[in-house]
């Protein structure tokens, strides 16, 4: 696994990038990790998809595709892609994110492609992460987003974030807050990140 470090506004994240289906595995595995703090072959999370779907079924094929040299991959990517149309969670291939990424309720999420998320993130059902710009936002590690909530242009997350239901984001957040409202402001900086569990280990990177 290679691994790419990515800073904005002092807020730094590392970016796993597969380099073999072995790779694949691993980050496959880190997501349903955070979902149930089990650690399953790949091919009973295969099968799981399949009685499931949801974001379980687009996260997997998401981690498929997102390996460019693999052979499954343009396979992969027409199953992602029909995971997006049948459970409302639009997430495309080439979208930056690191281990363990759960998203509990797929249902109204949209992410664009050039959002950059982070290690042990958690988002809920009808997040939306948009941009007119550039670049769209940088989540930091440990953030968790609750529902309905609006992230919009370039912002950055800071690491260990709370961002509660209904808010718009449409300035930066400093790392181990709490914010809420729209425009969402910080309430407090008690027990930041109070609500991710089940954390998969992120390597050092310098």
């Amino acid at each position: 696994m290679e691994h790419v470090k990515i800073e904005r506004e002092g807020t730094a994240v590392v970016i796993p990038v597969p380099q073999s289906y072995s790779d694949v595995a691993t980050l496959i595995k880190s997501d349903y990790f955070r979902n149930g703090g089990q650690i399953l072959p790949v091919y009973k999370i295969w099968l799981k998809t399949l009685l499931w779907g949801g974001a379980t079924y687009v996260l997997f094929w998401y981690r498929v595709a997102s390996y460019r040299k693999g052979w499954l991959r343009v396979f992969a990517d027409f199953m992602r892609k029909r995971g997006v149309v049948k459970y409302g969670l639009q997430i495309s291939s080439r979208t930056k994110i690191g281990y363990g990424f759960l998203i509990q309720h797929s249902f109204g999420t949209i992410v664009n492609p050039d959002t950059v998320i982070g290690n042990n993130v958690t988002l809920m059902q009808f997040v939306n992460i948009g941009t007119s710009k550039a670049n769209a936002a940088l989540i930091g590690d440990c953030t968790n987003i609750f529902p309905m909530t609006c992230i919009v242009n370039d912002v950055v997350i800071g690491k260990n974030v709370t961002i509660g239901s209904g808010s718009v984001v449409t300035r930066s957040i400093p790392a181990n807050a709490t914010a809420v409202g729209s425009p969402a402001r910080v309430i407090n900086y008690d027990n930041p990140a109070k609500y991710i569990g089940n954390k998969w280990p992120v390597p050092d990177v310098d």
